[in-house]
């Protein structure tokens, strides 16, 4: 009697029904020890803040009779929380004489001493550029990197022209230099924020003349806020400048 040979033919087309079964196996392994490892590192990273902004800045208008006064002011209109020693603040100044155009102010970085927070007695506080304004100086988390930007917070950078600085824009260097022998002591805000932020002859630290800096009114200066945790760009904005 002759074998019948259905039962060969099954065995042979059970081969690729096998196959594609234990494909699916494969690629169910593959796809849970992916979707683990993503969430490890989801869990292990920080995720990037998300905050919108408005930034304002004037130059030179009258603070009172023997002065002017000149500031970027960067406000937190909604978003996160966000501590300022996450933050680093960049400013561009394309008309910037030299080659330096930008600048970075990192928190916690005493790279200022404004007279704004100069006591009765003469003493003044050094701190980092900009910083919170809350109107009563000195006060505890004033500092940039020291406090916490949320909604309706503003953080400021001025300068008067009264102040006494002993830094100047060298031309020939393209950087800052003191004058001061006291050395680094009396940079202001605005010259820690923007590149160029010169005033007044450099042998004459009462002589304020704004012709010497390379940012007037009408100018357009960029701002960039970084989220250093991340390296991500949170805020940039081309701002023009007002009078």
């Amino acid at each position: 009697m002759k074998m019948s040979n259905k039962f060969i033919n099954n065995l042979s087309a059970a081969s690729p029904v096998i196959g594609v079964m234990l494909m699916v196996v494969v690629t169910v392994i593959l796809a849970a020890a992916v979707s683990s490892y993503s969430t490890g590192m989801l869990k292990g990273s920080e995720a990037v803040p998300s905050a919108s902004f408005d930034v304002e800045m004037r130059v030179d208008i009258p603070y009172n009779n023997s002065a002017n006064m000149s500031y970027i002011a960067i406000t937190e209109i909604t978003g996160d929380k966000i501590p300022t020693s996450d933050l680093k603040i960049i400013t561009i100044n394309p008309n910037a004489r030299g080659d330096i155009k930008t600048m970075e102010v990192l928190p916690n970085s005493n790279n200022t001493v404004s007279m704004a927070f100069s006591s009765n007695s003469g003493n003044s506080n050094t701190g980092t550029s900009p910083y919170w304004n809350l109107g009563n100086f000195p006060t505890e988390g004033q500092f940039f990197g020291e406090y916490i930007l949320e909604p309706g917070m503003t953080m400021v950078a001025d300068e008067y022209s009264n102040y006494i600085s002993d830094y100047y824009w060298d031309e020939d260097l393209g950087r800052y230099i003191s004058y001061s022998s006291q050395g680094d002591s009396w940079k202001t805000a605005m010259q820690a924020m923007f590149a160029d932020w010169c005033e007044g002859d450099p042998m004459d630290s009462y002589h304020i003349d704004p012709d010497t800096r390379t940012i007037h009114a009408g100018d357009v200066v960029t701002i960039k806020i970084v989220h250093m945790p991340t390296n991500k760009v949170i805020f940039t904005k081309d701002v023009v400048v007002t009078g």
